[in-house]
């Protein structure tokens, strides 16, 4: 019995040795595919999540970039402010005194600064401040445009239909792209040129009312304390001693072309800083819109691939539960 019970069992290991060692090669097998599928689908979700990470990192250079942008605009207002200043120096020197005292003391005939102003500091100032914020609008629109179109190119190469979601973004990102357009360009085209050379004109008249009115207060003073004195000599040393300070005082109006010319460049800053915040804004806001475009354009992808590579996990469990299991009959079998 002994002897017939072994060669039964080795009948059976015999027997058996062939299935268990195709199901052995066919896991292997499985094992390669899946290892392979799981790498792949691992990178595609690596991927599609990376999407985000990669539209955070265009945001911020989009942001940065765009100083680079705002410097044209920049350039175009401290030109004009330079030739503004120009004319508070040729206005402002001794040599245009009595003219000064003329015009702004004696109200005899024009200053001219509004003509100035319109010929030498406006120009084609506002045409060039124009054509740099459209540039901007325009740099703006070109990059978030490639952007949509590189995304849309990548998910329809995988097999996904984007034309829905790709007409919804794009209508969004006109609507969005001319309301921040116009917004630039309003204040970009709002600035009051007239305002601005009455303020040149009545700052320069300010530095001259000022020079005057410090000498002839010291006539002023001269005389009062002549009043007081006794001697002729006193009162001719008091008026010499005044049209010293007088004399002192004219002497001074170059002087006054700093505080002008800081006046100019107050309103001119003032002016940037709403520009240039309104263009930062700009961009943040059609940046953030093409980032969130782009974020519902890739949706479908991530899930795919997430649910792919879940799908492949769940095999590669399977297939270990196998290989437990096969390993577990093989000593079965190796026992019989």
């Amino acid at each position: 019995l002994g002897g017939s019970g072994a060669r039964a069992g080795e009948a059976r290991r015999l027997k058996l040795s062939t299935p268990l060692n195709v199901s052995e090669l066919l896991l292997n097998a499985a094992e390669e595919i899946l290892e392979g599928e799981d790498d792949e689908a691992k990178s595609e979700v690596a991927i599609a999540a990376g999407v985000k990470t990669q539209m955070d990192n265009y945001k911020a250079e989009m942001i940065a970039d765009a100083a680079t942008q705002r410097a044209a605009a920049r350039e175009v207002v401290s030109s004009a402010v330079k030739r503004a200043e120009n004319i508070v120096d040729e206005s402002l020197r001794l040599s245009n005194a009595a003219s000064l005292f003329s015009t702004y003391i004696l109200g005899s005939g024009s200053s001219g600064v509004m003509t100035q102003y319109k010929t030498n500091v406006l120009g084609d100032s506002e045409q060039q401040l124009k054509s740099a914020v459209q540039e901007f609008s325009a740099w703006l629109k070109r990059n978030n445009d490639a952007q949509i179109k590189a995304y849309t190119q990548a998910v329809e190469d995988r097999g996904f239909e984007t034309s829905l979601v790709r007409l919804a973004a794009e209508w969004e990102d006109d609507e969005e792209v001319e309301a921040s357009s116009k917004a630039a360009m309003s204040v970009a085209t709002g600035f009051d040129h007239v305002a601005a050379a009455q303020m040149l004109d009545e700052a320069i008249r300010g530095a001259v009312n000022s020079t005057v009115g410090s000498a002839a207060g010291a006539f002023f003073i001269a005389f009062v304390a002549t009043g007081y004195l006794n001697s002729l000599t006193e009162d001719v040393l008091v008026y010499a001693l005044a049209a010293a300070g007088a004399y002192v005082s004219v002497l001074a109006l170059p002087l006054k072309r700093s505080e002008t010319k800081a006046k100019i460049r107050r309103v001119a800053e003032t002016f940037l800083k709403e520009l240039e915040e309104t263009m930062e804004k700009q961009c943040t806001r059609e940046v953030s819109q093409v980032a969130q475009s782009v974020a519902t354009l890739v949706a479908p992808w991530e899930a795919s691939a997430r649910a792919e590579a879940a799908r492949v996990d769940e095999c590669i469990t399977k297939r270990r539960s196998l290989a437990k299991s096969l390993d577990e009959i093989k000593r079965d079998v190796a026992n019989l």
